[in-house]
């Protein structure tokens, strides 16, 4: 799996970069917060940040459980 809840305000993808949710909700969001690996491209920060909100859009936290949500290594 690609992408993991890290908290019902955050989501992580598998290479390190995270997107908070600071303000709104994951079917609106008013305000996120990226926190980005180092070196990675432009291109590829907004591709990440779009699908890290479509995960947290189409996965509940509460449904998803914290088992699910460790990455699997």
């Amino acid at each position: 799996m690609d992408w993991h809840f890290v908290s019902d305000k955050a989501v992580q993808h598998k290479s390190g970069f995270r997107v908070e949710l600071l303000s709104g909700s994951w079917d609106v969001p008013e305000g996120v917060n990226p926190i980005i690996p180092t070196e990675m491209r432009y291109s590829k920060i907004s591709c990440l940040i779009r699908q890290g909100i479509e995960f947290a859009m189409c996965n509940s936290f509460d449904s998803y459980g914290l088992s699910k949500s460790r990455p699997n290594h």
